[in-house]
């Protein structure tokens, strides 16, 4: 109908109340063109997922512009760039998992996190350099770990953290201090737990600290350490918690990347992170290289 009044414009404008009607329909149409665009632009302002598409769609253009630099185009087009890197470990923790966890403080791709990281910081997984700092109730406790999850509270008036694993890091720190056992023996037991994840960069030295992992499984479960009133190690303790026999292994991750609320993790204690193998938000080969990103040097 505008359309046809546009066409009829000429003839209508030929008298004068014909010209008043054209300058009212044009001022008319343009008023009515600048409600829709802004209408339009609003609606995409406030639409969540148009922004979050968006905002991924810049960022694989910006990354198959890097890749076609470094590697140039291949004959199936700049696409294909975008597809193989899709199936990387560091592309698929970025797009996947940096939403909470960050790797060595960025999201997987050295790029600072989206948002705030409400989840441990994965790089060095199970090692036993992460597994120390792990287990010191100041750091477990900060935000490079578990500060910003769940399994943390903070108190209203002190801030002080809380919490039962809380507790029980600052008890065997006291049991230190008092010498109710040694530092050493308690780092036979951070030994202990590395070796389940078998990773090939401490190989060697698992060989070499056999005895003392074996020390460390024994401890795992005596008074004082007392691991297993909440977790289960080669099958012996209480599935309160996450089972840590093989805890860092490929099998492990496998599971818990497949369903992490089962009850052999967290199971209903589980915060926020979705079953990517169960709900199938990620294939089997794309788990398997994200789980060689992990457990990387």
């Amino acid at each position: 109908l505008v359309m046809g009044l546009i066409i009829l414009m000429p003839i209508i404008g030929k008298w004068e109340l014909g010209h008043r009607f054209n300058v009212g329909l044009l001022v008319a149409v343009l008023a009515g063109a600048g409600v829709l665009t802004w209408m339009s632009i609003d609606q995409d302002k406030n639409d969540e997922q148009y922004q979050k598409d968006m905002a991924q769609a810049t960022a694989d253009a910006d990354l198959i512009k890097k890749l076609a630099r470094e590697q140039g185009i291949p004959p199936a087009g700049a696409l294909a760039l975008l597809r193989d890197q899709a199936n990387a470990g560091s592309a698929l923790f970025a797009k996947h998992c940096a939403s909470c966890h960050a790797y060595d403080g960025h999201n997987g791709l050295g790029e600072p996190l989206a948002a705030e990281q409400t989840a441990p910081d994965l790089k060095g997984f199970a090692s036993r350099e992460y597994l120390k700092e792990l287990l010191h109730p100041d750091r477990f406790a900060s935000e490079k770990f578990f500060g910003n999850t769940a399994h943390v509270t903070r108190d209203e008036e002190t801030n002080a953290t809380k919490g039962k694993m809380i507790r029980t890091l600052t008890k065997l720190e006291e049991a230190i201090e008092e010498e109710e056992f040694t530092r050493s023996e308690f780092e036979n037991v951070i030994l202990a737990l590395s070796a389940q994840a078998r990773l090939d960069s401490q190989r060697e030295l698992d060989e070499k600290n056999a005895t003392a992992i074996s020390d460390g499984i024994e401890l795992f479960g005596e008074e004082g350490f007392d691991c297993t009133a909440c977790h289960t190690l080669n099958r012996a303790g209480s599935a309160s918690g996450p089972d840590l026999t093989g805890y860092g292994s490929r099998e492990w991750l496998r599971g818990m990347i497949d369903n992490p609320a089962h009850p052999r993790f967290y199971g209903k204690k589980n915060d926020k992170m979705p079953a990517f193998g169960r709900d199938a938000l990620l294939t089997p080969g794309q788990i398997e290289s994200l789980i060689d990103f992990i457990r990387r040097p």
